[in-house]
């Protein structure tokens, strides 16, 4: 019985259904990318991934009524407030993105890559 169990669950958490990624993860995987490709300097990666995590949440929170953003204060409103996060959250990450990384080693691979992402 519990193989039964396993292997179903198996199955549903590697369905292409649940593998779909939020925006803020597609960037989280691109930062990670271009961690990996620049120097190793943890606590400038450190800081990097506070940053960007820090800019996507102030981007998705302003269009929350009950959330406190943590460094940008600015309310918005949108019809589809899903489809306006998303852009929010992606002009963030690659905003911060592409200043952090635009001068470090594999820095032609990471800024194509982000750019890529946005156009995506």
């Amino acid at each position: 019985m519990a193989t039964l169990v396993v292997a179903v669950w198996m199955s549903v958490a590697s369905s292409p259904a649940l593998a779909v990624q939020t925006v803020a993860r597609q960037w989280d995987e691109q930062m990670l990318e271009a961690i990996r490709l620049d120097t190793p300097r943890p606590t400038v990666h450190a800081r990097n991934l506070f940053h960007v995590s820090t800019a996507m949440y102030d981007a998705w929170s302003a269009y929350d009524a009950t959330s406190t953003q943590y460094l940008h204060t600015e309310s918005a409103t949108a019809v589809d407030v899903g489809a306006a996060r998303n852009e929010a959250i992606s002009y963030a990450a690659y905003n911060v993105l592409k200043h952090r990384f635009q001068n470090g080693p594999g820095s032609a691979t990471s800024l194509a890559a982000f750019d890529a992402q946005m156009d995506a």
